[in-house]
């Protein structure tokens, strides 16, 4: 039988990272129980976390730091890589057989993947004939996910990610600065060199602090005809404030998040956004913003992340009952 391994990645954030973990989510003990179900695969998580109580012979967890990643990374890739978010480190997953070389060496198939799902025993569809077939098997039809996604373990395919003529671009830091104040050096060129990068797709853009809120962004955002997100969150120090303001006459976007300003900085992503809207907090926006935002644009979209006790879809049918009943929507 074909070995066959996942990789993973899981790090403490840098300090500049706005959701910095504190400890695996709570379903990591479900997450190992399920990988039992594959006995013949094996996982390796990269982790400076204290390990979760449930263990499974073929779950081997490896000690390593955001910062010791990106040593080996700059050394395998061969160019200086540093971040301080742990998130950015999702971009490097096709680079893993490149990066974790010395650990996946004895493998046949080598894999990335996420700790937020529960398995089954996929090894009934991920088959030796189907490995023997393919070199690179994923979920996506016409690109390689970041979810589950398997590669052949040999020189070849680890370094079919250089093939992009953009992978030095994607590993480079944009979200660092660009979440960064706008008075923080070359923010708002880094900005706009994202958008160039990007020219001639449809563009949303959030802001997460209050100081990028200026004529000088709206105006940008107006001239190339991209969103800017209307955001709703809590009424605190720094966030980015309630606005009702459209840059793209094609479409506006908002982003409910919830209103918890107690959870808000906890580093919880699980109580940051554990809240559930009441009507006069729907009718404020459906009245005074989405109003105003539906004459100016052909389209809308409107997104709920208070998801943590499926309070956004209870929230989501009730905006919707508001729009129809004010002829916003049919």
């Amino acid at each position: 039988m074909k070995k066959v391994c996942i990789v993973i990645t899981f790090f403490k954030g840098g300090r500049i990272q706005r959701f910095k973990p504190k400890k695996f989510p709570r379903w990591m003990n479900l997450f190992v129980e399920s990988c039992k179900h594959n006995p013949t695969v094996d996982w390796l998580i990269f982790t400076d976390f204290r390990l979760p109580k449930n263990r499974a012979d073929n779950v081997k967890f490896i000690k390593m730091s955001l910062n010791k990643f990106c040593s080996l990374a700059s050394k395998k890739i061969g160019f200086k890589i540093r971040t301080r978010c742990h998130y950015k480190v999702c971009d490097f997953k096709p680079a893993y057989g490149l990066i974790f070389e010395d650990y996946i060496k004895n493998y046949d198939f080598w894999g990335h993947d996420d700790i937020d799902k529960i398995f089954g025993n996929f090894r009934k569809i991920i088959t030796d004939k189907l490995l023997e077939k393919y070199e690179i098997i994923s979920t996506g039809k016409t690109k390689i996910v970041g979810y589950l996604t398997f590669f052949r373990n040999n020189k070849k395919i680890n370094n079919v990610f250089r093939q992009s003529k953009d992978y030095e671009k994607a590993i480079f830091h944009y979200k660092e600065a660009i979440e960064r104040k706008p008075y923080f050096p070359d923010s708002y060129n880094n900005l706009a060199t994202l958008m160039d990068e990007l020219e001639g797709l449809p563009l949303a853009v959030e802001f997460r602090h209050a100081s990028w809120a200026t004529d000088r962004v709206f105006a940008e955002l107006e001239r190339r005809r991209t969103t800017l997100v209307a955001v709703d969150e809590p009424d605190l120090p720094g966030l980015f404030p309630k606005l009702d303001i459209v840059t793209n006459p094609r479409l506006f976007y908002i982003r409910f998040h919830g209103r918890n300003a107690k959870g808000w900085r906890s580093g919880n992503m699980q109580t940051q956004f554990d809240y559930d809207y009441g009507d006069a907090e729907l009718c404020e926006w459906a009245d005074a913003r989405i109003t105003k935002m539906a004459r100016h644009a052909g389209s809308g979209v409107i997104f709920f992340n208070n998801h943590v006790r499926a309070q956004a879809p209870r929230n989501a049918v009730r905006l919707i009952n508001l729009l129809i009943e004010r002829g916003l929507m049919e």
